[in-house]
C-alpha cells in the first residue's frame, strides 16, 4: 500500500483512490476533491457522490 491513497469509511471495506484529475480521486461512484491554499498548502476537501455531493471538509489546526 506504500504510495497508494485508500479511504477508509465505517462500516464499508477500505476503498483505493484512484486519480481521476489534478487534486480528485474517486472510487466505487464517490470523488474527494482537494482544495489549496495560494502557497499550495492543502486546506480542505470536497466530497461529490450519493448524499455527499458537495459536503466540504475544512482541515483545522
Amino acid at each position: 500500500m506504500a504510495g497508494e491513497l485508500w479511504m477508509s469509511i465505517p462500516r464499508f471495506d477500505e476503498q483505493p483512490l484512484v486519480p481521476v484529475f489534478a487534486d480528485a480521486f474517486g472510487t466505487g461512484g464517490l470523488v474527494v476533491r482537494l482544495e489549496r491554499d495560494g502557497s499550495g498548502k492543502i486546506t480542505g476537501m470536497v466530497a461529490y457522490g450519493g448524499r455527499a455531493n458537495g459536503m466540504k471538509l475544512v482541515r483545522r489546526g
